[in-house]
């Protein structure tokens, strides 16, 4: 049986794939890490260009903010889609019901390792941290480059 051009063309890129196999940043990418109300005053690593997605519920004028400094070992990045859920054949989420608040944030910059304290308060604007109904969430981040 003889190839044609095309076909040879196709097997030889083929092999070559094989051969190469995928990318060592592509098997290097580690998943998201996820965290919701129960992971509350855990230790958590970030290694390379992971992200931490904060996944907390949410009512009313209340929402998440995250306490942050200028030096702190995370910032903010684009999180991930919605989740889309219907309950009991709602088309729309009921106004000032609850929901899930999803924060999306990423190592700010790398040593070799570092740790620090990273806070969430929730609360009604404007937050004021001596306020009862405050709640607060917080993690223990450590950033790995690897």
């Amino acid at each position: 049986m003889k190839l044609s051009k095309t076909s040879a063309a196709w097997l030889l890129c083929a092999v070559m794939v094989s051969i190469m196999g995928v990318p060592s940043k592509a098997l290097s990418a580690q998943p998201d890490i996820v965290v919701t109300e129960q992971d509350n005053g855990k230790d958590i690593t970030l290694h390379g260009s992971q992200r931490l997605i904060i996944r907390l519920p949410s009512t009313g004028p209340f929402s998440w903010s995250a306490l942050m400094t200028p030096d702190d070992l995370l910032a903010f990045t684009k999180a991930p889609a919605p989740e889309k859920k219907k309950k009991n054949g709602d088309a729309m989420p009921m106004v000032g019901g609850s929901h899930d608040q999803v924060l999306a944030f990423r190592a700010a910059e790398f040593t070799e390792s570092s740790s620090q304290w990273f806070q969430l308060i929730f609360c009604r604007a404007p937050c004021d941290l001596k306020d009862p109904s405050a709640k607060i969430f917080k993690l223990g981040i450590t950033t790995q480059k690897k």
